[in-house]
């Protein structure tokens, strides 16, 4: 009977044994002394597997070539030894580059939508470590220090050094309708839709590149392109129709009246069957262009695109065109190689709900197929007209996960602009540790005195970005700053103006209400006991406050917002926990609560927790987002509809959140898969069907804060999917 050798890696995972991975060590190894002597190599492997059999671990195996080694050549074994002890030592304790190079779970679980198995994302983070290091040395040492304690995070440090800004709503239409240069070759306006979606994407690609944050656009601006197109093949197909017209009059000897050849309506059916196949192929060509290619920051460009119905009387109808295309084509999914379809992470679509996209609106038809959309792939999110006329004065798509720009009204119009406009940055405070720090007694004036503390370092962080962002020019990017994606200046010129005076916003950001509130009072943000809600809605307006006394200094927008906390929800809880232990809510889970969330442990009905959460989100006005949990919704579009009609009556910006599943080895897919574990503590999705829990062939598609993701997530993050319940059920709906 034939025994199999097999090898216990260290990640637990049995492999057959290989002699050629043997012979590889002990080559590399003499290498480092002289030329290898191939032979004595094969001999000295053969030795060592004959003394393995049966199952053995990776240590025993190392142990073996070390015995062997010594014994035949010593001076081989010294240099074997030592690459050892080197590896295991940058196993343990890795340098930044040994973090990216290893795949380490703090690198590879940084970024939700970043493989860092690929080489080219594993190149930008390896180019992120020198500006990492840079922008160290450049921040104040305490501000250094209470980042380094994650009391207050400096966000996206490794690109804050560079000459890029954060995120923005790019002026699409302004670089499309008048051209523009990129990479020293003129692009002129785009002759069709179906170019213009592929010069957007190029556009998109580039301005990503050169920058750190979400990049917004408006759907409107391409469907502008949309009658070019018709009016384009309207020509053609007139020349084409007209030859058949005159060919079969003179066939007939006659003139072929309206009811023998009804000529417009034909011309009418070819133009509109041409047209809507090209908006569907520059649809397809946009999204597959946008998810494929990559930005210099090593990934697919972080995109969103808003669709606001009534922006614009004039395009109205090529919107709807364009965005119906859009919704169906994200209904289907996109084909993997195991022939599924599965949802795609970007771009974010962003559906504003007015009077004439709810109940009863003339557009009800398009938020009854946005609904579908939701329930099956997790978008569009959800803008609401009304709120954002109370809160902003105007309605503004947000950007990247969930920052929204402050109001500014143009001096040279007169009129409030949307679009062309950027944020600099974010700095988010950890408000449990601060509320826990030096105050064992649970004082509220004890917390607000910390709070003046880190809020100083806060605003010197953003003077540390106010003055690095000032000092960038235009020439640095020249379709964001010289043509017009943000503004028009002169290649010399600098951003100074555009950083003060309110048309950029800079942010901060801040975590853990539910946590802060919780050991202060002993109840949560949104409970009237023991004045906790009262305390939550001092907290908000107090940073508002100073918010607006350091703006008015500096004269730059300082917008509070309601941080995501990716992978800070992991960095702020552990903090906690190192510092003061078990003692509180912020130090006895591996997460803290997202912005001013109701934490997603509690069960609460989900048009409830809107309506709580609505009442912090105007005072988060930088920056908020609500979401709910929901089942498999596929199948009750109706309840789906109620939810998006509240949203509209009530959110300023919400989300509806799905596990939707996909099994590569079986092909079965489905909601709600159920949920293991891996040793390091991070979450996976088990099959129902065959038991596969491998996230690279089981994918599941799920909100990691306010955008999509079908990554492993943080232990932190992975605990909080753990424990979020769902705030509708079918029996309530």
């Amino acid at each position: 009977m034939r025994v199999y050798k097999e090898v216990v890696k260290r990640d637990g995972r049995v492999v057959p044994f290989n002699l050629q991975k043997i012979e590889d060590a002990i080559t590399q190894a003499w290498n480092q002394i002289g030329y290898p002597d191939f032979d004595s190599i094969a001999d000295l492997s053969v030795l060592v597997g004959d003394q393995v059999s049966g199952r053995t671990s990776v240590k025993e195996i190392e142990n073996t070539v070390m015995s062997v080694l010594f014994q035949h050549v010593p001076d081989v074994a010294r240099e074997y030894c030592s690459y050892k002890m080197e590896r295991e030592r940058a196993r343990k304790h890795p340098n930044e580059i040994e973090k990216v190079l290893l795949n380490k779970s703090d690198i590879s679980q940084e970024n939700a939508n970043k493989d860092t198995t690929r080489a080219h994302i594993m190149s930008a983070y390896l180019a992120e470590i020198p500006s990492k290091q840079a922008m160290r040395d450049a921040l104040p040492k305490d501000c250094l220090e209470a980042h380094d304690a994650n009391i207050v995070y400096f966000h996206d440090m490794a690109y804050s050094i560079r000459p890029i800004e954060n995120c923005r709503l790019l002026d699409l239409d302004c670089l499309l309708q008048n051209g523009f240069e990129l990479n020293g070759v003129w692009i002129e306006k785009p002759k069709s839709f179906l170019t213009a979606c592929t010069v957007a994407t190029q556009i998109l690609t580039h301005v990503t590149g050169s920058s750190y944050g979400g990049c917004t656009i408006n759907l409107l601006h391409l469907a502008k392109f949309v009658d070019v197109s018709r009016q384009k093949i309207r020509k053609e197909e007139k020349k084409k129709l007209d030859r058949i017209k005159k060919k079969s009059d003179r066939i007939l000897d006659n003139i072929l009246d309206e009811k023998d050849f009804p000529y417009e309506k034909i011309l009418n059916e070819n133009v509109n069957e041409r047209l809507q196949k090209e908006i569907s192929q520059g649809i397809q060509t946009f999204t597959y262009q946008n998810q494929t290619l990559c930005s210099g920051i090593g990934q697919a460009v972080f995109l969103t695109v808003s669709v606001y119905l009534n922006e614009d009387k004039e395009n109205v109808n090529d919107l709807i065109l364009v965005f119906k295309e859009m919704i169906k084509q994200r209904i289907q999914g996109v084909k993997t190689k195991d022939g599924t379809y599965e949802n795609l992470n970007f771009p974010k679509i962003l559906y504003f709900l007015d009077e004439d996209t709810m109940k009863g609106g003339k557009y009800y038809d398009i938020t009854v197929l946005c609904a579908e959309c939701s329930a099956k792939r997790l978008v569009p999110d959800y803008m609401s007209v009304k709120k954002h006329m109370e809160i902003k004065g105007t309605a503004v798509a947000s950007m990247g996960c969930r920052a929204l720009l402050s109001p500014w009204r143009n001096p040279e119009t007169g009129e409030l602009q949307t679009w062309g406009r950027a944020n600099i940055g974010a700095q988010s405070l950890n408000l449990p540790y601060i509320a826990m720090l030096d105050n064992p007694d649970r004082s509220i004036d004890k917390f607000f005195d910390n709070l003046d503390k880190y809020l100083q370092i806060a605003y010197r962080d953003m003077l540390w970005r106010i003055n690095h962002v000032s000092k960038i020019k235009a020439k640095t990017c020249p379709v964001l700053w010289v043509y017009g994606g943000v503004a028009k200046l002169d290649p010399e010129d600098t951003l100074y103006d555009l950083v003060h005076g309110g048309f950029y916003t800079c942010t901060l950001g801040y975590m853990g209400l539910y946590e802060c509130v919780k050991y202060l009072t002993g109840h949560g943000h949104w409970e009237e006991e023991n004045g906790a809600k009262n305390l939550a809605n001092k907290i908000l307006k107090y940073l508002n406050e100073q918010n607006e006394i350091f703006g008015y200094e500096v004269n730059v927008s300082i917008a509070l917002y309601g941080s995501p906390g990716e992978t800070l929800t992991d960095k702020f809880a552990k903090a906690c926990v190192e510092k003061f232990g078990h003692v509180g809510d912020g130090t006895v889970r591996d997460y803290l609560t997202n912005s001013y969330h109701i934490p997603v442990f509690k069960n609460t009905n989900a048009f409830d927790k809107l309506s709580i959460e609505a009442e912090f989100s105007d005072k988060t006005a930088g920056g908020s987002i609500s979401y709910v949990e929901l089942p498999n919704m596929s199948n009750n579009i109706e309840a789906v509809l109620e939810l998006i009609e509240h949203i509209g009556n009530t959110c300023l910006y919400a989300e509806l959140n799905s596990e939707i599943s996909t099994c590569g080895k079986c092909g079965f897919n489905g909601y709600d898969f159920p949920k293991v574990f891996a040793e390091d503590g991070t979450i996976r999705w088990k099959c129902p069907r065959c038991g596969e829990t491998d996230p690279e062939i089981v994918h599941t598609s799920y909100r990691i804060c306010g955008y999509i993701s079908n990554y492993t997530p943080n232990q932190g993050r992975s605990q909080d999917i753990k424990n979020r319940v769902k705030h509708l059920n079918l029996e309530e709906s």
